[in-house]
């Protein structure tokens, strides 16, 4: 009975945010977009890396270029996620269509 009640409550609950008129999509967008200081140049690199890349993907490829040792989570996160954008952005094909896009 308890169980039913606490679930029930928790749907209200939502029902509730969605039905509200001061309900404001972007409150669940959770991704950060980090902004320079004023007065400090972006690299335009750094730039476009923040675009395909979350905080923690950049600090692993950055850390990977520069040669300092992962550790054994980094590395497997490493193989597993960044490995296969950089194999992506490293296809030849599909950045001659992406340029084609562009023109």
């Amino acid at each position: 009975m308890r169980v039913r009640y606490f679930f029930e409550t928790i749907l209200l609950n939502i029902f509730g945010i969605f039905r509200r008129k001061q309900y404001n999509p972007n409150r669940f967008y959770t991704r950060k977009i980090r902004k320079p200081a004023k007065g400090v140049q972006i690299d335009p690199l750094d730039r476009h890396m923040d675009e395909i890349f979350s905080t923690k993907q950049k600090e692993l490829f950055l850390k990977k270029i520069n040669g300092k040792k992962l550790t054994k989570t980094e590395k497997e996160y490493f193989s597993r996620v960044v490995k296969k954008k950089v194999l992506a952005m490293a296809n030849s094909d599909l950045h001659q269509m992406s340029k084609k896009l562009l023109q």
